[in-house]
């Protein structure tokens, strides 16, 4: 069944929408959709929405806030085995085909202050990165029922992309002025994407993916958190609920339940996916009460496992 914006929006901030969501989160397993397509399945189906799932219809706004970097990917060699490659921020990668579906970075140009600045105006705003054609397109979409979405770089994933995670993890003791520095320009280039984007349609919905937990646990600590992410958080939080976002969604596998009142502390309204392999998932359901017990309180945060599809 589709839902419309409204309803979504409602559900997603706990008000009765009638019944809670059957939905699918990633669609077929590795290797399936291949499988699917040779039995003759059609594109409905593959893509799950031939289905009685439920499911929103959205709209991925055309203001872009990722890294322009104008490299262009390249392919260095590639076996059955493998596939070396050289990606868009210029990083030699290895995809490994057998088990995996995500190339994995062998190195990564930031390393110090000085690798920062050299890649810094990566980030920088230009109006390059509004779209204001499809935008207009993506208003006319949202006045049909569509979810508005907002995508903004991770506070710990784009510095992750750019370090590797064990340089980035001790950056935040030994350079901490680094991390900052860049969250601080990713921030204020995305304040300024929402701020054009708001001209021509309303943020319903703002995004972002960190995967920054395994199954032991995250790799930012309520400190980290509090230090580095809580400030980002804020900034492009503030101007997208000040452009209509009613959602701020985040996306981040592994056990986060260390850090989710840290996590709700810089404005997420949304976690998902709660994974089963995390170690203390039967406790779901209690923290899911525990932290939505207090969302008649208008100052309130509230952890909200309704957010599967975005």
């Amino acid at each position: 069944m589709i839902w419309d914006r409204e309803r979504y929006i409602a559900h997603c901030n706990f008000e009765f929408t009638g019944r809670e969501m059957f939905c699918d989160l990633f669609g077929p397993l590795i290797g399936l959709e291949e499988e699917w397509q040779r039995q003759g399945a059609s594109a409905k189906e593959i893509a799950l929405t031939a289905f009685d799932w439920d499911y929103v219809l959205k709209a991925p706004l055309a203001g872009n806030c990722e890294a322009i970097t104008g490299l262009t990917p390249r392919v260095l060699e590639e076996t059955p085995e493998f596939t070396v490659s050289v990606d868009e921020m210029g990083r030699k990668t290895k995809l490994c085909r057998q088990s995996a579906t995500i190339p994995l970075p062998m190195e990564y140009p930031v390393k110090t202050m000085d690798d920062w600045l050299k890649v810094k105006h990566w980030y920088e705003f230009s109006e390059e990165r509004i779209d204001r054609e499809a935008l207009l397109h993506q208003k006319e979409l949202r006045d049909k029922g569509y979810l508005t979405i907002q995508w903004v770089p991770g506070g710990f994933d784009e510095p992750r992309q750019l370090m590797g995670e064990e340089e980035l993890c001790i950056a935040c003791y030994e350079e901490p002025e680094l991390i900052a520095d860049m969250l601080e320009t990713i921030g204020n280039t995305c304040v300024k994407v929402m701020e054009r984007v708001a001209e021509i349609v309303p943020i319903d919905c703002l995004s972002i993916h960190e995967d920054m937990a395994g199954k032991s646990g995250p790799l930012f600590g309520p400190a980290q958190i509090e230090a580095f992410l809580q400030p980002y958080y804020q900034k492009i939080w503030n101007c997208a609920r000040a452009h209509g976002a009613k959602i701020f969604s985040q996306d981040s596998d592994g056990n986060m339940n260390p850090v989710i009142d840290a996590i709700l502390a810089c404005g997420v309204t949304c976690l998902y996916p709660e994974k089963s392999t995390a170690p203390g998932w039967p406790l779901k359901a209690a923290l899911t009460n525990l932290y939505c017990a207090a969302i008649s309180k208008p100052s309130a945060r509230s952890w909200n496992t309704r957010c599967p599809v975005l």
